[in-house]
């Protein structure tokens, strides 16, 4: 029986369980069996039904499904800056986290963050939490690169994710990934394709020839 996920079972099966009672009680299968597996004729273990009728009360919830997409799970992102003048102000990117599910499902706890590279050129406002994402929820982030070195910059952000279960078992771990990249150039680098000068070369010359006519025109008059 799949116990991590007790809405999706349907069947015959077994719970693990624990017996608490007010007062005094008979257990008439087994001895005294303070825990156990409760089956579909709730026996302690053995062939022979037990003559108690049990009740078994349970809490459950979905696994947590993070994702950088509400829709589907994506569990990789790229936030591509494109390529940036040195010097010229820092650039931000917004990411979103999503629990996708609904009331059933456990929250999530961001447990941890890593980096590969840990470029400071990159930098985020996201930090750890505790239950802080609800099923059918998310949370916006950004991340800023500040273009102050030439070439290219990269950094790969792992973002360590567990299911929120306080005093539960059965929960999960996961991992998001966000790279971030970039590339800097200088003013200098920044030279217009040859049909780009034709065009400007032309421009000039017509805003000259312009200028010379309205001068014959105003020598005329």
């Amino acid at each position: 029986m799949p116990l991590a996920n007790l809405s999706s079972y349907a069947g015959a099966g077994a719970v693990n369980f624990t017996r608490s009672a007010s007062g005094s009680t008979t257990v008439t299968n087994g001895s005294g069996a303070l825990s156990g597996t409760a089956n579909g004729l709730f026996g302690f273990g053995s062939a022979t039904p037990a003559s108690n009728v049990y009740s078994i009360t349970y809490d459950y919830l979905n696994f947590a499904n993070p994702s950088f997409s509400g829709s589907s799970t994506v569990t990789n992102l790229l936030l591509d800056f494109g390529t940036l003048i040195q010097n010229s102000g820092p650039v931000t990117l917004n990411f979103t986290l999503y629990n996708i599910g609904n009331i059933n499902t456990a929250g999530l706890s961001l447990t941890g963050i890593s980096r590969e590279t840990g470029n400071m050129a990159f930098s985020s406002n996201i930090s750890p939490f505790v239950n802080g994402l609800a099923g059918g929820n998310s949370l916006t982030y950004s991340m800023t690169f500040n273009p102050v070195a030439l070439g290219t910059a990269n950094d790969l952000f792992s973002f360590a994710l567990a299911d929120y279960a306080p005093g539960g078992v059965g929960g999960k771990a996961y991992t998001l990934k966000a790279e971030a990249r970039a590339i800097v150039v200088s003013d200098f680098d920044i030279i217009p394709e040859p049909a780009t000068w034709l065009m400007m070369i032309v421009g000039y010359g017509l805003v000259g020839f312009a200028h010379r006519r309205r001068r014959r025109i105003a020598a005329h008059a």
